[in-house]
C-alpha cells in the first residue's frame, strides 16, 4: 500500500507548497514546518507539478475571454 503524504495532511499546506514553489532549501523548510526533507522531495516531485499544470491551466481558461490579456500574454511585439 503507498505510503500517505504528510505534507498533504499538515496543517500548514499551502505555506509549505508556497516555500516549495518559491524554491526555498528543502532544509530550512523542514526545520520551519517540522516535517522531514525526504517527505518534501517526495511532495514536490508527486504533487507539486501537477498543481503548477492545474494553476496554469486555470488561469488560461481564466484569460480566455479576456482578449487584451491574450495578447499581453502571448507576448507578440505589438504594443
Amino acid at each position: 500500500m503507498p505510503r500517505t503524504c504528510t505534507i498533504r495532511r499538515h496543517q500548514k499546506r499551502q505555506d509549505v507548497e508556497t516555500a516549495l514553489i518559491d524554491q526555498r532549501p528543502f532544509r530550512r523548510i523542514a526545520e520551519q514546518f517540522r516535517v522531514s526533507a525526504s517527505a518534501l522531495v517526495r511532495h514536490c516531485d508527486d504533487h507539486i507539478p501537477v498543481a503548477l499544470a492545474r494553476a496554469e491551466e486555470a488561469a488560461e481558461v481564466a484569460c480566455a475571454g479576456d482578449p487584451l490579456a491574450q495578447v499581453t500574454s502571448h507576448g507578440d511585439g505589438h504594443a
